[in-house]
Order: structure tokens, then C-alpha cells, then sequence
């Protein structure tokens, strides 16, 4: 019976994402992961060797596109996940009471947590939190059905999971802990034998990282050449900054992890779990609630102890199965007590336990299918392929941030798109990344002077690229270089040319000069935007929304600066058209600029504005703060303090202002 329940649960679930599923390069990671697995390159701390392996192996799959093979391997793990967890509970209720409805306990915990949104956002993308989960569940499945064999035979997930991503795997240790104890001493011994076997094998997947590093691959996110690089690539410890709290940010992380819980999996499956712990409880199983409150709390730390928590970020749904899968497992539980009290009364237990699943499910189902399609989700391509458009051959293109950056790797290293080009992460020009990218442009010179290598390697951590730009526009011969809208050092504001999508901060002689403003941007709408809007599924794309009109919001801030005020809020319009968001900056830059509020520049701040990115430059970073939020509280619209600001922000540095947080 639990078999059949395994394959119904999981093909059940394996359907719903394959219906939802991307048809193509996805928002946030999934374009890294797909350039990574498409080059096996190095992706971003912790460069997750283990998921590139199997992910590369689910490549061979001879079905469509690449980031489409990556999302069915993503569909797969989710529905084994959900699968494996309704064996656990089935198996659970079935100890306590046997042949009482302990299918129906499994059923409703799996196709609750199957059906959730936070499940199908990662089953319907290239992404490895349902892997991450999957190899969890399969360790705690072990330690339940393998007896006096169980510990040692959830050692070999335990050790795939480090390398897949091993945040999740640290916040599963303590309740892994607990489930343990009370094996005996046999069962004990031979997982501590199994462990120092195989834990060897499993630190040994991240030499992985600096040897296909040395072979220079045009992913290579970590660049570990060094000590600290493999330390930084295989930990992620460059990540500590995200856990700067601020005053009040842990009670308002809480409340929105409940929001979270509460979209995810819906107030009727958070009632049950709380009926399924109650009866836990009551009938003295403690060590039950113990080792579930265990993982559901070291699950929640890692995203609320984190200085930013974003909701509708997909990842962070990601980071909190652990969590749900537990409130599933109660809810299972829950609604087993429910069925298993009626039937002492009434003849209709049965029944009502099959309304209480489908009560369960149905919310999370109607959530997925309006939070987690992604079936016409076409704009990550169209964007990227639009910011390579122009750039003009041999350039060197620059960007910051994943929504322009990762979709534009997988474009350019999987697809051969704009194959004249490099194309890099702006946080990635530093000294040891000089070399590859030297080794594939001209636009990176080989022979540094001792000023400009000081000034480079002595930067302040987290600053280099800022440092670097300046050199490379500075060198000659002259080679076309393209950013996007993201902050720059002052000495290049006034260098910064409207190009396409991009920014084009260095011409070299003889290449296409841009065309005019305005004949530019009225060609960019024509080419993209009409078309983004009569592509199906981009009125429920924010990210591609918001990506869009920050962009606009950005430069229509720089057409104003230079005095064009008609450009300015031509873009503001379009961009206010397009947010997804009606609390959206732009939509203030847009009011300030219809009402006066707001008048073409150059403004008296613009010296102010400068200083405060200089204060950034030279590592002050308290001092860009304080000169940004003056800048701001004069001119909350301000470009250059608002790129300084969302600079600080990635440096774990808040301004005061509270119009201008990111």
C-alpha cells in the first residue's frame, strides 16, 4: 500500500510542475545553473558540485531546451520529495495505531507539501532546493524503514547533500540528531563508521571547484585559486553580511515567514498541523514533537536571522521546505486524529477524511497554479538577448545583478549568442579574473603598471570592481565596455552613454556611435517592450516587470540629470506602465516629474552625490551613507544617490532615508 501511495503522490506532483514548468532560462539562478551545467563550470558559493553532476547527467535527456531538461530534473525531485514524505507519515501513524488511516495521513502530508507553492516554485525551474530536500527526506526515510542498518544508509544522502547545499543540510543535523538517539549502540556505531567512510568522498566533491577553476571555463563564479578563494567558493562565507540585523528586522522576518506559511500552505493545513501537534502532545509523545520542532526551527534560521527576507523571492520558499514539510507531516497527523475519532462514532470516518484531504490540497493547488506557473515565462530570454543586442563586437559587457546577469550567461555560453562577446559579472572583475578575461578580450590588458595593480589588489573586499573599471577605461588602445544600470566610480558618471539596453562607458575608435536618445529608446520600445506585452504570461512576470521599469526608473534619472526632460518622463511613464508593484519607486519619480516637483538638471546636489560614491570608493562606507541620505532628503530622486544607496545595501550598509530603500 505505501508503494502505491509513493508513485500516486509523486506522479501527482510530477505532473502539476511539468504542466507549470518554464520553457525555457528562468529568473535568479537558473540561468547560472544553466550556463554552469551546459560549460561544468564553477557556479556561485557554494558552488554546489554534487547538483552539478546530477543535473548534468538529467542534461542528457533529449527533450527540448537545456534550462527545460534542468526543470524536469527540478519537477522530478520535488515529486520524489513529495512521494517520500507521505511514506514517512503513513508509516508514522501506521506504528501508532495500525490500519487506521495511516494512508490517508500520508496522502494529505505529501500532497500538501506537493501542491504548495513553496514546492512548485523550485520544481518548475532549474534549481536545486527539491534535490536539496529530496536527499533529506531519503536520510530520514532510511533512519525510519532500515532498522539497526537505518543511521548508516542516511549517511550517503547526508554526504550528497553537503555538496548540493549544505545551509540546508547544517539545519537538518539537529533533528537528524534526535531521530538518532535512541537506536541503540550497534546502530550508532556502524553510522559513525559509515560517516568517517564516506565523509572523505564528500568534502572530496569541492576539489571539484579549484581544479575546473584552473582550466579556466567561462563560468567561474568563485575563481578559487587560491586558499581563500577555495574557502570562499566551497563555505559561501562571503554570504555573512546578509545577517546584519537591523533594529525590529527579526519580529518583521517572523511575520513574513508567516505570510509565507500562510500563502504557501494555506489556513485549513495550518489548522490540522496544529490539531496533529496537540494530539502529539497530548498523548505524551514528546520526542515525535521534539525532533519535528528541531527541524522546523533550524530550518526557519537560516532566512530569519538574514537582514533582508524577501517573500516573493522564489528561493526564499526554497529555504523553508524543511519547515513545511514538518507543518505537512502534522497536518497528515491532524487529520488522521480527525478521521480516526469519527470513526469510534460514525461510518462516514472514511469520507470524511478524503473531504478533509481534498480541503487540504485544493488551497495550495489554486496557490500554485496562480503563484508557481511559469508556463509563458519567455521574458528572462527576450531581456538577455535585448542587453547583448547592441553591444557592439569585441566589447566587453559588465553586469550587475541576477536578473540581467544569469539569464545573459546562459544566452551567451549555451545558446553561442553574441559569441564576439564577454560577458561577466560586474562583482567579478578583481584581480584574479583579470587574467581569464585577458586571455579572451583585448579588452583586458596584460601588462599592468605597479600604480594600477596597487590600486586594483589594495581595494577594500567587496569593492575591486569599482577600482578595476576605471583602469580598463583609462587603458589604451580604447575597447568598447557595456554596464548596465548599476553604480559605477564618479570619475565615470559623465562617461556613461545610453546604448540599447546597456551602457556603453568607452568607445573605441571607430565603432558604431549610438544613436540619438530618443530615436534609440522609441526603437527599444518597438523592439521589446510591445513584444514582451503580447507574449503570454507577462503580466504575471514581476520579476521581468520590475527588472524592466527599474531600468527605465535608472535612466530616465540619467536623461534628467543631463537636462532632458521629455525623455525622462516618457521612460517614467513606461516604466510606471510596467511595475508590477503600485508602491514602486517609479512611481514617485514619475509624480515628482508631472507635478514640478522634480526639474531637469544638473542640480546643486550633483557635487554631494559625487562625494558620497567617492566616500564608497575609498571603503568609507559610513560616510556614503550619511552623504547619500543627505543627497536623498533633499532629492529622493536623485540617480546617482539612489545607484550609491542600492551599492551600500549590497555592502550590508542601510540608508536612513526611507524613500530610497531598495
Amino acid at each position: 500500500m505505501e508503494q502505491r501511495l509513493f508513485y500516486a503522490v509523486a506522479a501527482a506532483v510530477f505532473l502539476l510542475n511539468v504542466v507549470l514548468a518554464a520553457p525555457g532560462i528562468t529568473w535568479f539562478d537558473g540561468g547560472e545553473l544553466v550556463a554552469g551545467v551546459g560549460s561544468m563550470g564553477v557556479t556561485h558559493p557554494p558552488g554546489q558540485p554534487a547538483y552539478m553532476a546530477l543535473a548534468k547527467i538529467a542534461s542528457l535527456l533529449p527533450v527540448g531546451p537545456l534550462a527545460f531538461r534542468l526543470t524536469l530534473f527540478s519537477a522530478l525531485c520535488a515529486a520524489l520529495s513529495a512521494g517520500c514524505l507521505a511514506v514517512i507519515v503513513a508509516r508514522f501513524a501506521a506504528r501508532i495505531e495500525p490500519g487506521r488511516h495511516g494512508v490517508l495521513a500520508g496522502a494529505v502530508a505529501g500532497g500538501m507539501l506537493g501542491m504548495s507553492p513553496g514546492l512548485t516554485l523550485q520544481g518548475v525551474r532549474p534549481e536545486l532546493y527539491a534535490l536539496a530536500l529530496l536527499l533529506g527526506l531519503l536520510a530520514v526515510l532510511a533512519v525510519q524503514r532500515g532498522g539497526r542498518r537505518g543511521l548508516a544508509l542516511a549517511v550517503l544522502p547526508l554526504c550528497v547533500a553537503g555538496a548540493v547545499h549544505h545551509a540546508m543540510l547544517v539545519a537538518a543535523v539537529p533533528g537528524l540528531v534526535l531521530l538518532a538517539l535512541g537506536r541503540g549502540r550497534g546502530s550508532l556505531r556502524a553510522a559513525l563508521t559509515t560517516t568517517a567512510v564516506l565523509l572523505p568522498f564528500g568534502l572530496l566533491q569541492f576539489l571539484w571547484l579549484p581544479l575546473r577553476s584552473l582550466t579556466r571555463p567561462e563560468v567561474d563564479a568563485g575563481v578559487p585559486r587560491t586558499l581563500e578563494r577555495v574557502l570562499m567558493a566551497a563555505t559561501g562565507a562571503s554570504y555573512s553580511n546578509s545577517f546584519r540585523l537591523e533594529e525590529g528586522q527579526l519580529v518583521r522576518n517572523l511575520v513574513e515567514h508567516w505570510g509565507v506559511f500562510v500563502a504557501d500552505l494555506g489556513w485549513v493545513g495550518l489548522a490540522l498541523a496544529a490539531v496533529g501537534t496537540g494530539w502529539l502532545l497530548g498523548t505524551g509523545r514528546y520526542k515525535s514533537v521534539l525532533i519535528g520542532g528541531a527541524f522546523a526551527l533550524a530550518g526557519l534560521a537560516p532566512t530569519a536571522l538574514q537582514g533582508a527576507f524577501f517573500p516573493d523571492n522564489p528561493d526564499a520558499h526554497g529555504y523553508l521546505l524543511g519547515p513545511m514539510a514538518v507543518c505537512a507531516a502534522a497536518a497528515g497527523i491532524g487529520v488522521w486524529v480527525i478521521t480516526n475519532v469519527v470513526q469510534r462514532k460514525s461510518d462516514a470516518a472514511a469520507v470524511l477524511g478524503w473531504v478533509l484531504l481534498v480541503g487540504v490540497v485544493s488551497g495550495p493547488l489554486v496557490a500554485s497554479v496562480s503563484i508557481a506557473d511559469r508556463r509563458g515565462l519567455h521574458s528572462p530570454a527576450r531581456l538577455a538577448a535585448e542587453a547583448l543586442h547592441d553591444a557592439t563586437p569585441g566589447a566587453l559587457v559588465l553586469l550587475g545583478g541576477d536578473s540581467w546577469l544569469m539569464p545573459a550567461l546562459a544566452l551567451r555560453v549555451w545558446e553561442r549568442r553574441r559569441p564576439d562577446l564577454v560577458v561577466t559579472g560586474m562583482h567579478q572583475l578583481d584581480g584574479l579574473v583579470l587574467p581569464d578575461l585577458a586571455a579572451r578580450t583585448s579588452a583586458i590588458p596584460t601588462d599592468w603598471t605597479a600604480a594600477e595593480r596597487a590600486r586594483i589588489v589594495g581595494a577594500r573586499p567587496g569593492l575591486q570592481h569599482e577600482h578595476t573599471l576605471p583602469v580598463l577605461v583609462g587603458r589604451n588602445p580604447p575597447v568598447d565596455i557595456f554596464v548596465n544600470d548599476y553604480f559605477v566610480a564618479p570619475e565615470l558618471l559623465d562617461a556613461r552613454e545610453p546604448f540599447g539596453l546597456l551602457l556603453r562607458v568607452h568607445a573605441a575608435p571607430g565603432s558604431a556611435a549610438a544613436p540619438s536618445a530618443a530615436t534609440a529608446e522609441a526603437a527599444l520600445t518597438q523592439r521589446l517592450v510591445a513584444g514582451l506585452e503580447r507574449g503570454v504570461g507577462w503580466s504575471r512576470d514581476r520579476q521581468g516587470r520590475e527588472a524592466l521599469s527599474r531600468r527605465d526608473l535608472s535612466r530616465a534619472g540619467l536623461y534628467l540629470q543631463r537636462g532632458d526632460r521629455e525623455l525622462a518622463l516618457r521612460l517614467l511613464q513606461r516604466g510606471s506602465a510596467t511595475a508590477a508593484n503600485p508602491w514602486d519607486f517609479v512611481h514617485l519619480a514619475r509624480h515628482r516629474l508631472e507635478t514640478g516637483e522634480d526639474m531637469p538638471g544638473p542640480w546643486a546636489t550633483d557635487a554631494q552625490a559625487k562625494r558620497a560614491g567617492q566616500a564608497l570608493i575609498d571603503g568609507d562606507l559610513s560616510g556614503a551613507r550619511a552623504g547619500v541620505d543627505a543627497v536623498l532628503s533633499v532629492q529622493p530622486t536623485h540617480p546617482v544617490a539612489l545607484l550609491t544607496a542600492e551599492r551600500l545595501y549590497t555592502l550590508g550598509h542601510h540608508v536612513a532615508t526611507e524613500v530610497a530603500a531598495p
